[in-house]
């Protein structure tokens, strides 16, 4: 008798992951260059600001407004790179007093889930005000430069660590069917799952 199900193998299914988080590893590390980047050239242009205005008496304008925006970008494309080296401030006090390595992943895989959610209203909402600033012609305060690739870069950020979030979650599943052991890191995560 022949079986029915129309499941794929787990090995297509392992390496359809294992592409995703490839594709998605790869993404991340260009934002987080990106990031490095602007974090020199803000010091910069801090340095610059600073010095023209004390010692020439000549503030830079437009420095608040290009400041603002470098900002939003630094840290929403280095959002994903920061969860996937699991270096964001986390709350244990509860999960660290659980009993089992089953229910570690399972409160996990709830976690994952609703962060999930969560950037996927900011991604959407953020792509629309990308799209609104962009028709109104929102402009900054002083220099009136446009805003709205500022908010796309929020958006772009927001989405891929939505990305990030699919890939832990599938990895999160197989955590909780084979009650792996729990890891402070998910970096340390993806090695073990040999998905890369």
């Amino acid at each position: 008798m022949g079986m029915t199900g129309t499941a794929p193998p787990a090995g297509k299914r392992t390496a359809g992951l294992g592409s995703l988080n490839r594709a998605v590893s790869y993404i991340e590390q260009g934002f987080n260059f990106v990031t490095a980047l602007l974090i020199i050239f803000l010091i910069f242009f801090s340095t610059a600001a600073v010095f023209s205005r004390y010692l020439f008496n000549y503030p830079l304008k437009g420095y608040e407004d290009f400041a603002e925006m470098i900002m939003v970008v630094m840290v929403f494309f280095s959002l994903s790179y920061t969860q996937w080296a699991g270096e964001h401030v986390r709350l244990e006090l509860f999960i660290d007093q659980l009993k089992g390595r089953r229910i570690y992943h399972v409160i996990e895989l709830v976690n994952t889930v609703f962060s999930l959610f969560v950037f996927a209203i900011i991604a959407a909402y953020a792509f629309k005000g990308t799209l609104e600033s962009r028709a109104y012609h929102d402009v900054s305060m002083t220099i009136y430069w446009p805003i709205w690739p500022a908010k796309l870069m929020l958006a772009m950020g927001s989405l891929l660590l939505c990305a990030r979030f699919i890939v832990q979650f599938f990895q999160q599943v197989d955590r909780v069917r084979a009650g792996a052991a729990p890891e402070a890191r998910s970096r340390d995560l993806d090695r073990e799952a040999k998905w890369t």
